[in-house]
């Protein structure tokens, strides 16, 4: 089931579903039943959107602010807006990794879904935070390639101790492209991601579309 938002300020758009209360798991846990009724394992895609942006109207809800890793604005609709993402400092990173372990463990025990996938692909924040075109940190979380793929580790290690019966997974994307920058290649790199074990990787397209 595509993405649930970990937090408030995670959606890309005021419609996405949200996994930041056990009110909003219980409500769908419905969707789960119905998918394991037919003997499926139900799968739920966990995330946050950061700078990429699908709906303008976000920016009218009390709770939002646009968080990224270093202020840079991923998706088209930057260029009709005036707007810029707020670059986030470490403890708020944190706060948000925090934030994929509780998600992760309302949509597994209170929804009922039998595993997580955490969404990397498509420019949305974990993504973001791996490519060298939207991550210019110069900290623990920006740099080398194993800086990027920090906060990608330390989310799969917070849900895998928060959900460890469950089946955890990752979607990843292939390449990124931005507007006048040349396409970085990523799925070679992606490799490490062996070192984390997991049961499945999914592949998607590119950052910016």
């Amino acid at each position: 089931v595509e993405h649930y938002a970990v937090d408030s300020t995670g959606r890309t758009r005021q419609q996405q579903f949200l996994a930041n209360t056990d009110i909003t798991a219980k409500a769908h846990a419905q969707i789960a039943r119905v998918i394991k009724d037919v003997g499926k394992l139900a799968l739920a895609q966990i995330n946050h959107s950061g700078a990429k942006i699908m709906d303008g109207a976000v920016f009218k809800m009390d709770d939002y602010r646009c968080l990224s890793p270093s202020g840079i604005g991923v998706g088209k609709l930057w260029e009709q807006i005036s707007a810029t993402p707020e670059k986030l400092s470490v403890t708020e990173i944190k706060k948000i990794i925090d934030n994929f372990s509780s998600a992760a463990k309302r949509i597994a025990y209170i929804a009922g879904y039998d595993g997580i996938v955490i969404h990397a692909a498509h420019g949305y924040l974990v993504g973001q935070f791996m490519s060298p075109l939207t991550n210019m940190r110069i900290d623990a979380y920006g740099g080398s390639y194993y800086r990027r793929m920090r906060f990608l580790y330390d989310i799969v290690d917070a849900v895998r101790k928060s959900v460890p019966d469950k089946v955890i997974a990752v979607r990843l994307g292939a390449a990124d492209t931005m507007p006048n920058a040349p396409s970085q290649a990523l799925l070679g790199q992606q490799v490490a991601l062996g070192d984390l074990q997991l049961l499945l990787v999914g592949v998607a397209r590119e950052l910016y579309h």
